[in-house]
């Protein structure tokens, strides 16, 4: 059996922008693309398929909360610039009926190297943040969990 030689590899990180702002203080990142499509099952097939469903892209960002203003701008706590779009924190960009009259923002994540300031890789998907979570305990990181949907679409 000859020698195989193992080259290692810098893998891609994934990075996130909300409404053209890079969210500096995300250190986790999920994406679910749902097709929601429904199993279909009669007597006589069993599975017999499935029927289609409305396709989603489910989210959730994992931030952490800084306490000082820190080098992606200024503001620290959630106004900090690594954590809002359009200078509004990004808890106040949920749908709410205290917010009036919530339009979808933009999310963009993109994976690995860029080319002109372009990841090689992205995902563009207009929609809304729903859920915000923070969580803290002694020797932790203050934390803020966001989570949303989108319209579907495909990474490009």
């Amino acid at each position: 059996m000859a020698n195989s030689v193992f080259t290692p590899q810098v893998y891609a990180p994934i990075f996130c922008s909300i409404k053209g702002e890079a969210q500096s203080e995300v250190h986790q990142i999920e994406i679910n693309m749902e097709s929601n499509a429904t199993d279909v099952k009669t007597i006589m097939r069993q599975w017999a398929g499935v029927v289609q469903g409305a396709a989603q892209i489910d989210f959730t960002l994992h931030a952490v909360i800084p306490f000082n203003a820190t080098d992606a701008g200024t503001g620290g706590g959630l106004g900090s610039t690594g954590s809002t779009a359009g200078g509004v924190p990004l808890h106040q960009t949920m749908v709410t009926a205290l917010n009036g009259n919530p339009v979808p923002v933009q999310f963009a994540f993109g994976i690995g190297g860029f080319t002109a300031g372009v990841p090689n890789t992205q995902l563009l998907a207009n929609g809304f943040i729903k859920r915000a979570a923070i969580s803290y305990s002694v020797n932790g990181t203050p934390e803020i969990v966001y989570s949303g949907t989108c319209a579907f679409t495909y990474w490009q």
